[in-house]
């Protein structure tokens, strides 16, 4: 059974306890979300000035779209000022910063109806993040940024945390990804033809879990839970935010949730820092895993 904890006090060891056995947890927004929010908005807005960029859509062709993302992205994953508003947010919610690890943030968009939705704006079906090498212990946080309503908002499906699904992550060689399929994303406006993971059939939707916060507000949840974006219906696009955070020590000890199907070759470890100094994960951890 899963839990939704909200606006919880709990401390960041019971916090990660909790994830580790499917609950989710989901909080108001803060200031150290809407600082962050802030600042990516203002990217988004001068990138595609002078359209409004959840509106953008309706005024520029898709492979115009695409190229934007194809800059604004990158921009805003390296930005450095970026990594500082991370490194608060940590702190804010109790995060150790010698023991905890970051990727680099991910800027999301979905697009209205079936305007871009592969490559750069993919819109992946149900998947767990451990299908794309994910380590077991790993966190995701994900917030709003602009134009997130119900009928565009991400769906967990909580009834397959424990219960495996048929899927080819199998396929998925996160060495090879780096090396030749990440950067092409821009490339791929009509159709997506890179190697990526994917379910194998259908699922029960009667655990579905929609969850509405507000812009700045915070889920976070296991990188082994299922889930998906639900299709955009909304005459908009949507932005929100993402990074994935793991725990040094549950990554040494083994604390992680439980792996009922993931088959994915590598790790994504060696991409994360430490919150503390930027350091990244010690090369010794990374390759025992």
């Amino acid at each position: 059974m899963t839990t939704l904890y909200f606006d919880s006090q709990h401390p960041d060891p019971q916090r990660r306890a909790n994830i580790m056995k499917g609950d989710i947890y989901v909080f108001s927004p803060r200031p150290s979300i809407c600082n962050l929010i802030a600042f990516a908005r203002q990217m988004a807005d001068e990138a595609f000035a002078p359209h409004d960029p959840c509106e953008a859509q309706h005024h520029l062709p898709p492979e115009q779209f695409a190229e934007i993302l194809g800059k604004l992205k990158p921009q805003f994953m390296h930005h450095p000022q970026v990594k500082d508003f991370l490194r608060a947010m940590l702190e804010d919610f109790g995060a150790d910063p010698q023991e905890t690890y970051f990727d680099v943030p991910r800027m999301r968009t979905m697009t209205h109806g079936d305007y871009l939705r592969t490559g750069i704006a993919l819109a992946v079906p149900p998947h767990r993040d451990t299908w794309f090498a994910g380590h077991q212990s790993q966190l995701n946080w994900w917030f709003p940024m602009k134009g997130v309503q119900p009928n565009n908002t991400m769906v967990l499906h909580p009834g397959y945390f424990s219960r495996g699904v048929e899927n080819i992550s199998g396929r998925y060689n996160h060495n090879d990804w780096l090396a030749n399929a990440r950067s092409a994303a821009v490339q791929h406006v009509k159709k997506d033809t890179r190697n990526l993971p994917e379910i194998t059939q259908d699922i029960d939707h009667g655990s579905d879990i929609v969850i509405q916060c507000e812009e700045g507000g915070l889920i976070l949840f296991s990188a082994s839970h299922l889930h998906s974006t639900s299709p955009n219906t909304s005459g908009h696009t949507r932005f929100s935010v993402d990074f994935r955070t793991v725990n040094i020590e549950d990554v040494i000890s083994g604390n992680a949730a439980p792996n009922v199907d993931n088959q994915a070759v590598g790790t994504t470890l060696g991409e994360y820092m430490q919150a503390g100094d930027l350091t990244p994960i010690p090369e010794e951890v990374v390759a025992a895993q």
